[in-house]
């Protein structure tokens, strides 16, 4: 995970305390990146159907200000170490890929379709 990170800016670790939402921000291309990352099983389903599971957990992560330069991502895994990519925003999750774009402009398929 933190490869992935790592390949598009400048990553800050927190030690999970319960008390802060993401597990790393990422710094680059002038904009500041929270993320929150779990496990999610079963791995396929919907944004919407992940989003009511870690509801909790996204609308924590939803109180960081989603304007400017500040971006709210969520990255779900598999037990096989596969990766999702979604954007918090206010209407939802946006499924993205792993370079911080919409699927729909990089042109790739969905990859909770793989698993």
């Amino acid at each position: 995970m933190l490869p992935i990170a790592r390949a598009r800016g400048q990553v800050m670790q927190f030690v999970r305390d319960g008390e802060y939402p993401a597990d790393f921000v990422i710094s680059g291309d002038g904009k500041v990146i929270f993320v929150a990352i779990r496990r999610a099983n079963p791995f396929r389903r919907t944004p919407a159907e992940l989003e009511a599971e870690f509801r909790g957990l996204i609308r924590q992560i939803s109180r960081f200000p989603g304007i400017g330069p500040v971006v709210r991502e969520f990255w779900a895994y598999s037990k096989k170490g596969s990766l999702r990519y979604f954007r918090v925003e206010e209407a939802g999750l946006v499924e993205i890929g792993r370079d911080g774009l919409p699927l729909s402009c990089t042109g790739k398929d969905d990859p909770g379709a793989r698993e």
